[in-house]
Formats: C-alpha cells, structure tokens, sequence
C-alpha cells in the first residue's frame, strides 16, 4: 500500500490525542523518531480530516470531494470516528456523530452498508454503534430489514430487538391489539 506522510506539530497531536501524547514522549520508536504511523484502514481522507481537525477543531467536509473514491460522505466520518476512537479523541468523536446525524436527518438516509464495519471496528458501548441503531430503528422502512438482511450484523440485530422489547415495555398493550 501507498504511505502518505502527514506533518503535525508535536504539541497539537499531543495536545488532543493521548495515543499521541504516550507515543511520542516514550523511549519507544516513535518517542525516537518523533514518527507515528497508523497502521489501519484509515482511508486518506479520514487522515486529512482528522490533521485538519487538530488545528481548527472543525471538520471541513469540503476536503472529502478532493478523494476520488465511492465512499459516501457518512462512510468517510465513519472511518474518521474510528480513526478518533483508536487515538482517544472523543471530542472529535462527538463531533462526527453530530455530522453524521445532520447527514442522516438532510438525506434522510441510514447508512447501512457500514454497519459491519462498525461492529467489527468498534466496543459494544460506542456512541457510533448507539447512533446508527438509533437511526436503524427510527429511520428505516421495516421493508428494509428483510430485503437487505445481509447487511445487519447479527449483534446489531440483537440490540435492535432488545432496543424495541425495552420500549414496547413501556406502551399500553391494549393499544398494540
């Protein structure tokens, strides 16, 4: 694969990230060589946001029409959100998910097609995780449970159903009849 370098001043990505802060003030080799490479999945678009991130602390989506690829502008935070995750960035975190719940709500889309890599890539008790459930359950057309089955992990699935069994708990049974 193709290494991009990426400069960042030492004293922002230590500033946000304690991954960094760790990395780059120990004996190890990034402490050395003052060099962090991250070895993920990380599209270069969730790089070049996150760079920009550490500056302005805005996302700047413009920057994903720069990347020729067929990934949604969801897809792209997706990938940012877990960039973030794994170097402990949670406000970025929380910045994304707002992102990603404005997609949602202007598109009125769920992105279902990164939901396995959601689950694969993240903790049961993610902010990502809660949000496209959230969304799932709230959003989709029951129709789409059943014609794109394949794309549900069966982990979500399970939480979905134990999301609907908690509220339906709470409604009136004889309205349900």
């Amino acid at each position: 694969p193709l290494v991009k370098k990426f400069v960042i001043h030492k004293e922002f990505a230590c500033y946000y990230s304690p991954v960094f802060k760790a990395a780059f003030n120990s004996e190890f080799f990034e402490g050395q060589t003052q060099t962090y490479h991250i070895v993920d999945d990380a599209p270069e678009s969730a790089v070049c946001l996150l760079v920009h991130w550490l500056y302005t602390q805005k996302l700047d989506l413009a920057q994903i029409d720069h990347f020729a690829d067929e990934m949604s502008e969801s897809d792209h935070l997706i990938r940012l959100w877990v960039l973030a995750d794994k170097l402990l960035i949670g406000s970025l975190q929380d910045a994304v998910i707002h992102e990603l719940e404005e997609w949602s709500i202007e598109s009125n889309c769920v992105n279902i097609t990164a939901l396995r890599y959601v689950y694969e890539n993240t903790n049961s008790d993610s902010k990502l995780r809660r949000l496209l459930l959230h969304q799932c359950a709230s959003r989709l057309d029951a129709s789409v449970f059943s014609e794109s089955a394949s794309l549900f992990p069966h982990e979500m699935l399970i939480e979905l159903a134990t999301l609907y069994s908690k509220s339906i708990r709470t409604t009136d049974m004889k309205a349900l009849m």
